[in-house]
């Protein structure tokens, strides 16, 4: 995955919604009775529902949600860029948080934004992919 792919990707949230929520990133949602449904999640804990809604990342706790997607190496990643794309909109995450993130190279080390009571960090590296933990 080049700079240019992510660079695009992350782009392309900024302009368009990323079908969150329109049951192209549902597939893989649990549907047992105990799972919450996601209004329940919206209103509870946006950060949560984002991740619900988008089939993406790893949720350790109700206040962190980890998103590792791939790279060039092989299991760098599991996460697709549009999973990534769907929550930063879910977040209504602004454009210049997006913007840094496009911009961010290897040599920059981990990166840092705030919006709205979240703080996401980031990495990115052409063989580990970009790399985010947003928490509240």
């Amino acid at each position: 995955m080049t700079r240019t792919t992510i660079t695009a990707a992350l782009a392309a949230i900024a302009f368009t919604i990323t079908g969150c929520g329109t049951g192209g990133f549902n597939a893989g949602t649990p549907t047992t009775s105990t799972t919450p449904s996601p209004t329940t999640l919206t209103e509870r804990d946006q950060l949560y529902a984002a991740h619900y809604d988008c089939s993406t990342g790893e949720q350790p706790d109700d206040d962190t949600l980890t998103i590792d997607t791939a790279g060039k190496d092989y299991n760098s990643g599991d996460d697709a860029l549009s999973g990534l794309g769907c929550v930063l909109d879910a977040l209504d995450t602004p454009a210049y948080v997006i913007a840094r993130m496009e911009a961010t190279r290897a040599l920059d080390g981990t990166q840092t934004a705030t919006w709205d009571g979240y703080t996401a960090t980031w990495t990115y590296h052409p063989d580990d992919g970009i790399d985010v933990i947003i928490s509240r």
